[in-house]
């Protein structure tokens, strides 16, 4: 299992325990921008440090959003994508 928060890309990453497994899960910038209420062009400069320290600092928020998210008979190696709204 990896450890952390990552970024590739425009996306930000970490593994948990979802649905009894441990998934990794996806946190967009779409959905960064949407919950901190930010304009995409505010959103497009965020840096892969201030997406990391985003979801650092909102795990229960982001891995309650993805428990909604996962179903049961889902692959544990698909990832659980978190989208604009989701948070």
């Amino acid at each position: 299992m990896r450890e952390g928060v990552w970024t590739h890309g425009r996306d930000t990453s970490l593994q948990a325990w979802i649905a009894g497994e441990s998934r990794t899960i996806v946190v967009t910038t779409e959905a960064i921008e949407e919950y901190l209420k930010l304009g995409p062009a505010r959103a497009a400069d965020m840096t892969a440090g201030e997406r990391r320290k985003f979801v650092e600092g909102r795990l229960a928020l982001v891995i309650a959003a993805a428990n909604r998210k996962a179903e049961t008979s889902d692959h544990p190696a698909e990832p659980v994508i978190i989208r604009r709204g989701e948070l």
